[in-house]
């Protein structure tokens, strides 16, 4: 997904994950994109209010370590990471 500024036409990239209940988001490191904005969404039950958390890529990967554990890239699995 892509939002645009009306004003000053500056475009962010979104990217979207969602799950039913808490559980690890699969995320491959390699793919994080720095300029772009990561929403998380836990959307619960039927009836409940979702839980978001918003990051931007830079961000993730400054702390890849924090999210993705010590072997991050090097993870032999390509399907992705999990992030807690």
């Amino acid at each position: 997904m892509t939002a645009v500024c009306p004003e000053s036409r500056h475009a962010a990239d979104i990217s979207v994950n969602s799950l039913k209940s808490r559980n690890a988001f699969l995320t491959d490191p390699e793919c994080i994109l720095p300029e772009a904005v990561y929403v998380f969404v836990i959307t619960g039950p039927a009836g409940s209010l979702p839980d978001f958390f918003v990051i931007h890529g830079a961000v993730m990967l400054e702390k890849e370590v924090d999210f993705f554990g010590k072997y991050g890239r090097d993870y032999k699995t390509k399907h992705g990471r999990g992030i807690p």
